[in-house]
């Protein structure tokens, strides 16, 4: 998620432990443990001016992996080796400090984007899509404890805190399970067999989903929409067809972009019409229930190269279309 959610996230946590412990005091518990579980974000940095793969290919990587957390943690706290304090508590400034690193990773793994959460020994990008990569819903209410709990020196106002955020994700769950119910009907209705399926959030909400399952070759996407109280809708979209196989005959560069966006995008890629260089990542789009992609690799086999390309769809979601996907079912929408 956004980082001020795994900074809100990491302090509610470590002061929920120690937010009335006299040794280090709630003010530096509370950094700590935020500061630490913005830490394992600092894989943004690996990137390159040549191989605009490379981002996609380590953001989430083992900087999120439960195996690192102990030398994240230890990472995270040599700045505060300057501290006196800190370094005569150095034993509970480490646990603080692996606390708050924990927290990020299974923060991400209720996105929708991937986090290889089991890094070294698989590396399966875990998302279950519970909740968005930005949700004021989640966060603001969470910042607002926290904030309140350090100031006040109250360790029950972070646990109420750090209780939120559980059960907002459980939340998410539940929400997921209703969509894809409605979602079983459609596939049904249509008398389709599904070989896969899944509903990812839209931005910013629990409300709206996106749905996909792929029948006959094709991937279905369709708008669902499920208000926590009220009827449920779903907006029928479209379908495009499943990327093919990845070619035998390409050299390494292109070949390693087909295999970046199809592990990067949990398979869900489409080879557009318009573009057929573009291999396109279909979990996200700018209608719910479209085909136009925010992004996805361009693969130019003749010259053995690959590029990672945004589209212009991603630039246009701005504040209205955002309000419009939470509260407002489109034209065309069947309501049960």
């Amino acid at each position: 998620m956004d980082p001020v959610s795994q900074a809100a996230l990491g302090a509610a946590a470590t002061l929920s432990v120690w937010g009335e412990d006299k040794r280090l005091g709630p003010g530096v518990v509370g950094w700590l443990g935020a500061l630490s579980a913005m830490a394992p974000d600092l894989d943004v940095l690996i990137r390159s001016s040549t191989d605009s793969l490379l981002a996609i290919e380590y953001h989430r990587h083992f900087t999120h992996s439960l195996s690192f957390v102990p030398v994240g943690a230890t990472i995270a706290l040599l700045p505060w080796l300057l501290r006196k304090d800190i370094r005569q508590h150095l034993r509970l400034a480490w646990l603080i400090s692996a606390l708050g690193y924990f927290t990020h990773a299974p923060l991400d793994c209720a996105t929708t984007y991937g986090t290889q959460f089991f890094w070294p020994f698989t590396d399966y990008r875990v998302s279950l899509s519970w909740v968005s990569v930005v949700d004021p819903l989640y966060t603001l209410p969470l910042l607002v404890l926290v904030i309140l709990g350090a100031l006040r020196k109250r360790r029950l106002l972070a646990q109420i805190g750090l209780g939120f955020s559980i059960a907002y994700l459980c939340l998410g769950a539940l929400q997921k399970h209703r969509a894809l119910c409605i979602q079983g009907e459609l596939i049904a209705d249509r008398g389709h067999a599904a070989t896969r399926r899944d509903a990812v959030t839209t931005f910013m909400n629990q409300v709206t989903w996106r749905s996909l399952y792929e029948a006959n070759g094709r991937i279905y996407i369709d708008q669902i929409r499920v208000p926590y109280i009220g009827t449920s809708c779903y907006r029928e979209g479209s379908s495009v067809a499943v990327a093919g196989p990845i070619p035998d005959n390409l050299g390494p560069v292109a070949a390693r972009g087909h295999r970046l966006i199809r592990w990067f995008s949990s398979d869900w890629v489409t080879e557009g019409p318009d573009d057929p260089e573009l291999v396109s990542d279909v979990r996200y789009s700018f209608h719910a229930y479209g085909t136009e992609p925010f992004w996805g690799v361009r693969i130019d086999a003749e010259n053995d190269r690959a590029e990672w390309v945004a589209t212009r769809a991603e630039r246009r979601l701005g504040l209205g279309p955002i309000v419009d996907l939470i509260f407002k079912n489109p034209e065309g929408s069947v309501c049960r």
